[in-house]
């Protein structure tokens, strides 16, 4: 991610996420649940836990998802 993050930290992303027919930013609020050397240049993946949605993004992204088709 190019992200600098401390383990137990907590960030603020804004995804963007597509339905097909419109985009919308969908804000979290995220908790570093673990991190893990990924090269010996001081690179990260990092795990997080979604801790908060923020405003009116749940919402957006139920009624975004809700309007596709399950397939299992």
């Amino acid at each position: 991610m190019g992200l600098p993050v401390k383990l137990g930290e907590r960030k603020k992303f804004v995804f963007q996420l597509t339905d097909g027919e419109s985009t919308r930013g969908i804000e979290v609020e995220a908790h570093c649940r673990w991190l893990k050397p990924r090269d010996p240049h001081e690179d990260f993946d990092a795990g997080f836990e979604i801790i908060e949605f923020r405003g009116e993004s749940f919402r957006k992204l139920v009624a975004m998802y809700s309007k596709r088709q399950l397939k299992y």
